[in-house]
């Protein structure tokens, strides 16, 4: 049988969690400017447009400066909790090693190999380390409640945020394409200008540079898809994300932690920008919350310098 492990007292009371209190307080802010927003959209016909656009522009403002704070307080606070739960996972290891000889001594016990006395004093030093554990275990999952208060979803600090994705200008638009189902793009007969982007539909290493030619003839099944690739820059001035490079796979916008662009607040694939025959369309995909300058969308041919909004994100669309 094993001996029981020493209990060590976790120091919790020197955790500083003030943090938590500001995230806190800055989720309840945001909450209530979300809700807002919702709201002004049921309420659009009611008042002017003109009126409407500068409240919401108010409302997404303040939203952005809420995000922009939570930042610095976010990275702080999931330092912390990398530290309450490796705490965590090593009570829960300790605790169920003193389960274990506890069932240990029991099993012991009843095949006859020591007598009552034996195992009252037995167990009594096992319930001490017990009892010990599970009010440290306690602790630690009282603070990691506090956590959740602090923070929208708990995958947020158990996964982190997906790694940024730098844009190369060098990297020729090619090499971030995916596989183009055959759906998706519909052959299309344009000039190729200079500056312009030619892949096959079934997307292979970068091919050779193309050997001037006729254009092909109108709608043949086999010729060569022509686009022009495009680009979402974000318009947040204080932190700043993407540009987000458009290509011949679809741009996915939502809260899910897999899309191209993550936007707190919508749904968890609220949009996606893909290719065409006539340039790229945004799609709406969840309760009508995408609008393009200012006006609500469901489906929408872009063009150059339309302005996106998602939740608190505002995306230019620019064609290269």
């Amino acid at each position: 049988m094993t001996t029981p492990v020493a209990s060590e007292k976790l120091d919790l009371e020197s955790l500083d969690l003030s943090v938590l209190d500001q995230l806190a307080e800055i989720q309840g802010e945001l909450s209530q400017v979300d809700s807002r927003l919702k709201t002004m959209d049921d309420k659009r016909s009611s008042v002017a447009e003109q009126v409407f656009n500068r409240v919401r522009k108010d409302y997404m403002d303040q939203r952005q400066g809420l995000v922009a704070k939570a930042e610095p307080l976010k990275a702080s606070a999931k330092q912390l909790y990398n530290q309450v739960r490796s705490a965590m996972a090593e009570l829960e290891q300790a605790f169920e090693a003193a389960r274990m000889d506890q069932e240990e001594i029991e099993f012991r016990h009843s095949l006859g190999e020591f007598d009552d006395a034996e195992l009252k004093r037995r167990m009594q030093g096992i319930k001490g380390a017990l009892d010990e554990r599970a009010k440290a275990k306690k602790s630690v999952a009282d603070i990691r409640d506090r956590f959740s208060k602090a923070f929208k979803s708990m995958d947020e600090l158990d996964a982190g945020p997906p790694p940024a994705q730098p844009i190369d200008d060098s990297e020729e638009p090619t090499q971030r394409v995916n596989q183009v189902k055959e759906d998706e793009i519909t052959t299309a007969e344009m000039e190729n200008p200079e500056g312009e982007v030619t892949a096959e539909a079934e997307v292979a290493p970068p091919p050779p540079p193309a050997q001037p030619a006729s254009p092909p003839p109108r709608r043949n099944p086999d010729a060569t898809v022509v686009f022009r690739p495009g680009r979402l820059i974000d318009q947040a001035a204080d932190s700043p994300g993407g540009p987000y490079t458009l290509g011949l796979r679809p741009l996915s916008i939502g809260s899910a932690a897999g899309n191209d662009v993550q936007v707190d607040g919508v749904a968890e694939r609220q949009a996606e920008v893909g290719p065409s025959r006539s340039g790229f369309i945004l799609r709406d995909l969840a309760d009508k919350r995408t609008r393009v300058n200012g006006q609500p969308v469901d489906e929408l041919l872009l063009k150059d310098g339309d302005i996106i909004e998602v939740g608190g994100v505002s995306l230019k669309f620019s064609q290269v």
